[in-house]
């Protein structure tokens, strides 16, 4: 059986509320979550708030899931909207330069591989909620302007200004701790 094949078995089941199934689910996508849920949330108690919910959403919306399209991409808009939704709830998103995250609970590194995620997380996580959240949604999870700019209720241009001075702001982090040279 491929993982495919296994992936739609395990969907099935949780379409008919199998808890064990639900369970498998969360078991095989779970690292892949909290790796999407830590790009957005500021620590880690709301990491994991904004993964619970996630899961509730997507348990709750298996029904609508249409099996002839890609699991992990509807799996992973749930979640990014999901943390968007909870940041608006509950946080203002500004334009602060003080709000920096302790994302230690993530970065046990074994590799070099690891270090480097851990590092690239740490300056991410550096950006003001504002700046961390376009560059989040433009460079890693691909969104188009015209849509950040109507998920967080904002101009298109200042999507793009946002997105430039978040890479602005990268890079200078990375300079001053030497990831890169100038």
């Amino acid at each position: 059986m491929t993982d495919k094949d296994r992936l739609l078995k395990i969907i099935k089941l949780c379409k008919n509320s199998d808890s064990k199934s639900q369970f498998e689910l969360y078991n095989l996508t779970y690292n892949r979550a909290m790796g999407i849920v830590t790009r957005y949330m500021t620590n880690k108690q709301d990491a994991e708030d904004v993964l619970a919910e996630s899961y509730y959403k997507i348990f709750k919306k298996i029904d609508i899931y249409n099996e002839k399209k890609d699991f992990y991409n509807w799996f992973h808009r749930i979640i990014v909207n999901t943390a968007i939704d909870y940041i608006r709830k509950h946080k203002k998103i500004n334009f602060s330069e003080k709000e920096v995250t302790d994302v230690s609970y993530l970065c046990k590194a074994t590799d070099n591989k690891d270090m480097d995620y851990c590092k690239y997380m740490e300056a991410i996580q550096q950006l003001s909620p504002r700046y961390r959240m376009v560059f989040n949604l433009y460079v890693i999870d691909g969104y188009k302007h015209k849509e950040i700019a109507k998920i967080l209720k904002i101009k298109e241009g200042t999507s793009k200004s946002n997105l430039t001075k978040a890479k602005r702001k990268l890079k200078e982090i990375f300079t001053k701790l030497k990831y890169f040279d100038e």
